[in-house]
């Protein structure tokens, strides 16, 4: 019964596995866009791009400030010379990482499980097969440690999308500049860069108008 005990204890690791693999969701941003804009001031918006792997992105995110920004009351131009308010983004940088199986780790997975397999083998008092008990314990809890630990980092092997974008807001009337950077962070299994930046994008351009 004790080494079923710690045999079930190992495998009982396996039921943590699915609550790591969680999404993983993050907007911050620094500084500020105040300059004293008010709705109904007329914008002229220029989103650029100077990080190849955002793609689509740039109208994407000018598509998304710009709806914003209407909704809030204010006017769109397409001359900066006649606007009140100057608002220029670019994505500064974008890319996608994954977190690779960590081998080390199940090797150490493995040999945690045939010690605690070995010495469940060991508890187990049979006058003929004691040496036998311990080395198909140790097998045995090597097998589910490796197995637990490979499970557990194939739950952590989530896609990691990073963008970050600057803004940067002139009131032409009062020669006032103020800048903000936002990054915003995806992580998931199998993320690909499209669908992150269908994510992100909206919150990017959610906090890049929130002072307006």
């Amino acid at each position: 019964m004790k080494v079923l005990g710690v045999l079930v204890l190992l495998a009982g690791m396996l039921v943590l596995v699915g609550c790591t693999a969680a999404p993983v969701f993050d907007v911050s941003s620094t500084g500020s866009l105040m300059v004293d804009q008010k709705p109904g001031d007329k914008v002229f918006l220029r989103v650029t791009n100077s990080a190849p792997m955002a793609g689509g992105m740039t109208a994407y995110l000018a598509t998304q400030i710009r709806t914003l920004l209407e909704n809030k009351g204010y006017k769109l131009v397409d001359s900066q010379d006649a606007a009140r308010i100057v608002l220029l983004v670019n994505i500064r940088y974008c890319d996608l990482h994954q977190r690779a199986v960590q081998a080390g780790n199940v090797l150490l997975g493995a040999g945690i499980g045939a010690a605690a397999g070995g010495l469940g083998g060991a508890m187990i008092h049979t006058h003929h097969h004691h040496g036998r008990n311990i080395v198909g314990g140790a097998l045995f809890g090597a097998a589910v440690g490796a197995g637990t630990a490979y499970l557990w980092e194939r739950s952590l092997e989530k896609n990691t999308f990073v963008i970050m974008i600057d803004a940067r807001v002139t009131n032409t009337r009062k020669d006032k500049t103020e800048n903000m950077t936002v990054q915003a962070t995806v992580g998931e299994k199998d993320l690909t860069v499209d669908a992150a930046g269908n994510k992100a994008i909206p919150y990017a351009a959610g906090s890049i108008t929130g002072p307006f």
